[in-house]
């Protein structure tokens, strides 16, 4: 990647500036902006749904991911396309101007709306986490409630694997002394998912079904995706458990009257083994606390702040707009740097 670095030295005043940088990135940054959004709309639903797909043979996956990506690319045209219909005969056009003004308009509306919808995620979740975990009560009463619906799911997830597996268990039943293709394919997901032993569904597995190659590509689908499902409910009960050990420690020594934290049910972790007692029970219920305060108050700061900037776009006089004063502050003396791939 070249790069080149231009200094100049305008009388434009600020808006002109931001104008100025606006159509510049514009120009430059159109090719990978559609590369990048020609990816994440069509390329990668297209491996993703390739990856997740249950056929054996390559041609056949491909077809499949092709085919789901089809039928969802049509909805969205025909919703797009109906939409732009009713504008188009609601909203006045008297020429190719006004239309391109119009599409531009509501792909700035729909990126309004994204930022709208995903804001809240880093900007308050961040804040209200902080805040959260700079009480230990609080916190505990957080992660007791989140302990039961992590257990839910951990039993839907087990429930929804000995379901899948009795069903493969039966099929593997049904073809015994059969060797053909779908025979092996059965044997190898019993292999693959081993059935418990105990009767979650007492209606035989196989009542009413016919063994070909799209129903045991959707059988194969649903175990992979159980099977994830279930590592992942596994995964986060885990971590209640090991974060709820932490708590209950912690808990556990600020209610004594002695200086140090008995580790019974977690650890300190490395870097905690290293400092002696007396100083891990300074760091993490006394110091650690009111610094997580801090950050929670200084992040919600920056979240208003953040906010703010983008509802107010006056480059003459910002007003606590992080935007509106950097360029402000440029003045005349002001620089630009231009970085252009060599496959642009």
């Amino acid at each position: 990647m070249s790069s080149t670095m231009v200094l100049s030295q305008r009388t434009h005043p600020p808006s002109l500036l931001a104008n100025r940088i606006l159509d510049d990135l514009r120009i430059d940054l159109v090719k990978p902006h559609q590369l990048n959004h020609s990816n994440n709309r069509v390329i990668f639903p297209i491996l993703q749904s390739y990856t997740d797909s249950g056929h054996r043979s390559p041609r056949r996956r491909l077809m499949s991911a092709l085919r789901q990506n089809l039928r969802y690319q049509a909805i969205v045209l025909g919703i797009f396309g109906l939409g732009l219909l009713y504008i188009l005969l609601t909203v006045k056009i008297s020429s190719f101007a006004d239309f391109q003004s119009l599409l531009i308009a509501l792909a700035y509306t729909y990126g309004l709306l994204l930022t709208i919808f995903c804001m809240g995620h880093g900007l308050v979740s961040i804040p209200r986490r902080m805040w959260v975990a700079s009480s230990l009560d609080t916190e505990l009463r957080e992660i007791e409630r989140a302990a039961v619906t992590a257990w839910e799911q951990k039993a839907d997830a087990e429930d929804q694997v000995a379901l899948i597996s009795g069903e493969i268990a039966g099929w593997e039943r049904e073809c015994e002394g059969r060797d053909d293709p779908q025979a092996s394919w059965v044997r190898e997901l019993a292999l693959q998912n081993p059935d418990p032993g105990a009767a979650v569904d007492p209606v035989p597995a196989t009542d009413g079904r016919h063994l070909d190659e799209e129903y045991l590509s959707g059988l194969t689908r649903r175990a992979r995706k159980s099977h994830f499902r279930l590592l992942k409910a596994q995964t986060y009960w885990r971590w209640i458990l090991r974060r709820a050990g932490y708590l209950y420690d912690l808990k556990s020594s600020a209610e004594t009257s002695g200086r140090r934290i008995d580790w019974k049910l977690s650890s300190p972790g490395r870097v905690g083994r290293v400092f002696p007692a007396g100083v891990q029970y300074m760091w993490y219920l006394k110091v650690l606390p009111w610094w997580k305060k801090a950050l929670a108050v200084f992040t919600a700061v920056v979240s208003v702040v953040i906010v703010w900037s983008e509802m107010v776009h006056n480059w003459n006089h910002p007003v606590l707009s992080l935007v509106g004063i950097i360029i402000r502050a440029t003045g005349q003396n002001w620089f630009f740097l231009e970085v252009r791939p060599p496959f642009l």
